[in-house]
Formats: structure tokens, sequence, C-alpha cells
């Protein structure tokens, strides 16, 4: 199987920064992670930069359970080019 490979950058509305999102996305979807850079700012939001990889089925998968917990997901290469 093709590991499939993305930067993603990840924005947290505040209500779901103290939740453990990454751990399902590695739990419940089989994807490795790499924190390329997090922050979170006090009761506000929280942002965080980092490489998702697995089968393209999962990777899909896992973004779309990142996106069902409000999470504003983009690719981080499309981010930068704004």
């Amino acid at each position: 199987t093709t590991v499939y490979s993305r930067i993603l950058r990840l924005r947290f509305p505040k209500s779901e920064v103290q939740k453990p999102i990454v751990y399902y996305l590695t739990k419940d979807y089989d994807l490795t992670f790499n924190i390329l850079n997090a922050t979170i700012f006090p009761r506000k939001e929280g942002l965080m930069v980092l490489e998702l990889s697995g089968t393209r089925k999962n990777f899909r998968e896992g973004v779309k359970y990142l996106k069902n917990q409000g999470i504003h997901v983009e690719n981080a290469s499309q981010a930068n080019a704004e």
C-alpha cells in the first residue's frame, strides 16, 4: 500500500483545544503524524501544522473526522501560497 502524506494546517476552535484529537487520528484511522508547529492561544483557538501519513482512504476519513470536530483543515502548501 502506498503511503499518502500531506502537511496540513489545523485551526482548532477553543471548544476543541483540550481534546486529544490527534490521538484519535492514530487510534481510529491508523494515521501517523509529525507535529511541526503548534500554538494554543489562552482562552482562544489553537493552530497546528502537522504532517499526516497513511493510506489515501484513511487520510480522507481522518480529515473528514477533523472537519466534523469543527476544525478548519487546509493543505499547508495552499496556505503558504495565499
